[in-house]
């Protein structure tokens, strides 16, 4: 007697059936109903939507024996019966013993199944239906899916269906009047077909489980694995379930494609053809692992869509912490991408980023499965960056996909070795990083609270111009990454051996994603070091805090640097507002404290009143960023 169960996995591999199973037996109250099988579920919103085989007792050729019916379930155990949705129709000779198998998906709205058959000989085929509340359904006059080469024998069935995105995918079991094997075929639209030329799976060998016959495959996307579960029976009497893996191929995108080449890239005075190269090998990769869409940003009304280098490039300019300021991609902030989509889409996997300069991280990400993006020197001979994505080893090289070069298919002739290998991975837990970002003109070192130095510091070029295919005006900067930094206090130090400016923008993520963003901007010079203090709180719920450490010294300091830097422009002032922070600091070494900070104030008055007189922009930003943060010290 058939009845429905429930098991659950934490992998797919290991499996833990439901203690209270089955979950649907046949129903008492109709009569012609001998037991049920072959579910198909999901879960839209909080319900779960059930469609099923029912079978009635065989009588003979041409009796209807195959029904499907559908059940709906809160909680995906308790199931209510919805009645009867398909049925043979009268005059339809291919469905004459019914209808079975239903495998549903829900895509853009509507609700599509395909099905199996049977008709008065035996002879299975796969019909299509549409509808958009799963209840009531539209089908084709004719089948989508029936023999038509010679392994497949005289029967195709137990349709399982997968759409990635642009293609949709179908499995089915065929064979001489039993199955034997697993065929596959794609469709732009889930009707029009083209098939395999061979079978994707046959019987196991001697002593196998699956020796005698394989049926009924049911395939799932997990990330960039394609899981195939099937039913294999053994000489004897006994079926059981197993499992073949595919390693789906990676897309190609073209920075440069119509749909979204002319599109502005970024906040920049470029397009995508121009400067996308970082962020279209982010979406190929994206598109690896299954992941099918943005997930829009509420705060500023973008909604969510499909996944392709346009709508990434949409998404980054939405959030604050899309690319650094030279236009340069923040994959980080696409990794934080992978949790939003997630939340939508909860099949749709999470993704942590972190990156290497070791290069024999390249053959470790590709053994594993993974495609790194390679971080290039476009030319020797000029500046800029340009990323590719490694795909496979090839002789001495390795096979790539150049979002500006689609001919460009292996690295070497074309690059010298890469700069850094980018890694996404699959991760539920720490998305936790540190990313400082400074002028290329300044130091930085971060430092413990054992006073050892951590994280990696990089020079990040900007992006070169594929279209002019000249040098990149924007800045040069140097960033330190830090990934999984533990929580505690962190000392950064600023320095220059020449009077400079700088700018730090700060992106703290914990290990939710949640992101910190700061910016703060000051001088250091050849007796001038900044220093910098961060609190780092990367638990879950925790937040960060990243405050300057400024002391009389470094004030004094700083005017000094304004002044020979051209943002104090008159002598006397430079000299009233030294001799005014020498005050102030007599007044707290006295032990004066309130009176010190009285001065400081004083100090900020008269410096509103000096800008853009005698004090630039510039050195009112520098010099009131100083004076507030002593004064809180104090």
């Amino acid at each position: 007697m058939g009845n429905i169960g429930l098991a659950t996995s934490g992998d797919g591999l290991g499996w833990n059936k439901y203690a209270f199973n089955p979950v649907l037996t046949k129903d008492l109250a109709d009569s012609t109903e001998l037991e049920v099988a072959e579910a198909s579920v999901l879960k839209i919103g909080n319900e779960y939507k059930m469609w099923y085989l029912s079978t009635a007792q065989y009588t003979g050729p041409g009796s209807e024996t195959f029904r499907i019916k559908y059940a709906t379930s809160n909680d995906g155990t308790n199931w209510t019966r919805q009645g009867y949705v398909l049925r043979r129709r009268d005059g339809v000779g291919w469905e004459s013993e019914g209808v079975l198998s239903p495998t549903v998906l829900y895509v853009n709205g509507e609700y599509k199944m395909w099905y199996g058959t049977r008709d008065s000989v035996g002879v299975g085929k796969i019909g299509y239906a549409s509808s958009t509340d799963g209840i009531n359904w539209n089908r084709l006059l004719n089948p989508v899916l029936q023999t038509s080469l010679s392994w497949e024998g005289t029967s195709v069935g137990a349709p399982s269906v997968y759409f990635d995105g642009q293609n949709y995918h179908i499995y089915y079991h065929a064979g001489p009047i039993v199955p034997y094997y697993i065929g596959h075929a794609t469709s732009t639209d889930g009707i029009n077909w083209t098939k395999d030329a061979n079978y994707v799976l046959g019987r196991g060998g001697f002593a196998a489980f699956d020796q005698n016959m394989i049926a009924a495959p049911d395939v799932i996307r997990v990330a960039n694995k394609l899981r195939l579960y099937y039913a294999g029976l053994d000489t004897g009497s006994v079926w059981r379930v197993g499992l073949a893996e595919e390693t789906a191929p990676i897309p190609y995108f073209s920075q440069s494609d119509p749909l979204w080449g002319g599109n502005t890239y970024d906040h920049m005075d470029a397009t995508m053809a121009d400067k996308a190269c970082a962020l279209t090998s982010a979406a190929m990769v994206l598109k690896y692992f299954n992941i099918t869409k943005t997930p829009g940003n509420p705060d500023t009304g973008l909604p969510p869509k499909d996944l392709d280098p346009g709508s990434l490039n949409e998404w980054l300019i939405s959030v604050n912490d899309g690319s650094f300021r030279n236009g340069n991609t923040n994959f980080a902030s696409i990794a934080n991408m992978t949790i939003k989509s997630n939340e939508l889409d909860p099949t749709s996997p999470k993704l942590e980023y972190s990156q290497s300069t070791n290069l024999s991280d390249i053959d470790e990400e590709l053994n594993a499965g993974r495609k790194p993006i390679l971080k290039l020197d476009y030319s020797p001979s000029t500046s800029g960056l340009h990323f590719v994505v490694a795909t496979g080893s090839a002789e001495s090289t390795y096979n790539i996909l150049d979002p500006a070069h689609a001919d460009r298919t292996t690295l070497s002739p074309h690059y010298q070795s890469p700069i850094r290998v980018d890694k996404f991975e699959v991760t539920n837990s720490d998305f936790s990083y540190l990313i400082l970002v400074v002028d290329n003109t300044v130091d930085i070192q971060l430092l413990n609270s054992n006073n050892e130095s951590v994280g990696q510091v990089e020079i990040e070029e900007p992006y070169f111009n594929q279209i002019s295919q000249t040098p990149p005006e924007e800045e040069t900067l140097k960033v330190l990454y830090f990934k999984h930094p533990p929580q505690g206090n962190y000392t950064l130090y600023i320095s220059s051996p020449d009077n400079q400016p700088y700018r730090l923008d700060s992106y703290i993520y914990n290990q939710s994603g949640e992101k910190n963003l700061q910016t703060n901007t000051g001088v250091v010079g050849l007796n001038d070091t900044d220093t910098i203090a961060l609190t780092v709180d990367s638990s879950a719920t925790g937040s960060s805090e990243i405050k300057p450490l400024v002391t009389f010294d470094s004030l004094q300091a700083d005017v000094t640097n304004a002044h020979e830097l051209g943002w104090i422009t008159n002598q006397p002032t430079y000299r009233t507002l030294l001799a005014e922070a020498n005050a102030a600091e007599k007044l707290y070494n006295a032990n004066r404290k309130q009176l010190a900070k009285m001065a400081l104030k004083a100090m900020l008055t008269e410096l509103k009143l000096l800008k853009g007189k005698t004090i630039t922009e510039e050195g009112y930003n520098l010099l009131t960023g100083d004076l507030q943060s002593l004064q809180e010290t104090l």
